[in-house]
């Protein structure tokens, strides 16, 4: 499906403007799978070349087992620091992309050439390099601590903080994607300023955010050695859509964000304004899918079912039943409401 949109952030009637035949598993919505693509106004985010007269233009590509999907966004005024989507475009993945990693590099280049092709023909602009976000197996938090002594009390300079930045590496076989906070202590105890104070153990902790780097390799393969485009640094995605559906206050009060998707689902949990931990379980929305093939009815039904009719809800007292197909495709059979809740 493609989309290219028009109207501004926070137009509360936007729904208002969709067919009536569209469905809800077709639709970007915060806090569902790979939206955060599609909502990218941070201000940290480098802008991509200029191509149109007065307008600055960011590419975002996310890599998601059931499609890959191109957003592009604009800055919606000189010297804002907002951006607006104004073209969304997917591809299906067609295991192109597993549990939210680039498998088959070959077929993948081919879906983004194509992407590319349609969204750079339709906004009239050349898309030379855009971002990835990163999201699905092998995506995870990690602590990492440095610590340095002094053989004698010794005031802290910058660089000492420096020098013990120097000295993190990445684990092997893994690739930092980010560092979302740094805690200093001075001979055990926690400060905010090191700098200027006396110690004799100086000790960092920073949580980052890591995947394998076969994940961030495949992605580099395909965009920048078989297309020839220019890599930006990489986004999580997770991350991304954090900023858009949580406040400050709830990450300060403690928050998790479940993000699901066809293969994996991703959870990240805030407290005190911070990512704490953030984990990614190899089960999305298609185990539902072949779960629900156990009422004897064919995978393609299943989706139909579990997206029209499926819901959290489990209602004992709720006695509708749905028609639905046999396996056969042909032959109408009636389940419970009740029974198809029980396996969501």
């Amino acid at each position: 499906m493609k989309s290219t949109l028009t109207n501004g952030v926070g137009c509360e009637g936007w729904m208002s403007e969709l067919p009536d035949d569209v469905l809800l598993s077709k639709l970007s919505i915060p806090g569902t799978h790979n939206s955060m693509s599609y909502t990218c106004y941070e201000a940290n985010i480098i802008l991509m070349r200029e191509h149109r007269e007065d307008k600055i233009n960011v590419a975002i590509l996310d890599f998601g087992s059931s499609a890959i999907k191109l957003a592009v966004a604009e800055k919606m005024a000189p010297g804002d620091e907002l951006f607006r989507t104004v073209y969304l475009d997917s591809e299906p993945s067609e295991g192109a992309v597993q549990r939210g990693v680039v498998f088959n590099l070959s077929e993948t280049s081919e879906k983004v050439r194509k992407l590319l092709s349609r969204a750079e023909a339709d906004l009239g602009i050349e898309i030379d390099h855009l971002y990835a976000s990163i999201s699905g197996q092998g995506l995870h938090s990690l602590l990492i601590k440095q610590v340095e002594e002094y053989d004698a009390p010794h005031e802290i300079t910058q660089a000492d903080i420096e020098r013990l930045w120097g000295k993190i590496e990445e684990p092997d076989g893994k690739f930092f994607l980010n560092a979302d906070f740094a805690r200093f202590s001075v001979n055990g105890s926690s400060v905010l300023r090191p700098v200027g104070v006396k110690a004799m153990k100086l000790q960092v902790s920073i949580q980052t955010v890591v995947t394998d780097r076969m994940v961030t390799d495949n992605v580099e393969e395909v965009l920048a050695h078989k297309l020839d485009l220019e890599v930006e640094p990489y986004l999580v995605g997770v991350v991304e859509l954090s900023k858009r559906v949580l406040t400050p206050e709830q990450k300060r009060i403690g928050s998790a964000l479940v993000d699901f998707g066809a293969e994996t689902t991703t959870v990240a949990y805030f407290n005190h304004g911070v990512l704490e931990s953030l984990r990614v379980i190899p089960m999305g929305g298609n185990q539902i899918t072949y779960d629900l093939t156990d009422l004897d009815i064919s995978p393609e039904e299943a989706e139909r079912v579990k997206i029209a009719h499926a819901s959290l809800s489990l209602d004992t007292s709720d006695k509708e039943e749905l028609i639905v197909k046999a396996p056969d495709m042909r032959t109408d059979k009636r389940v419970s409401r009740y029974n198809v809740n029980q396996y969501i």
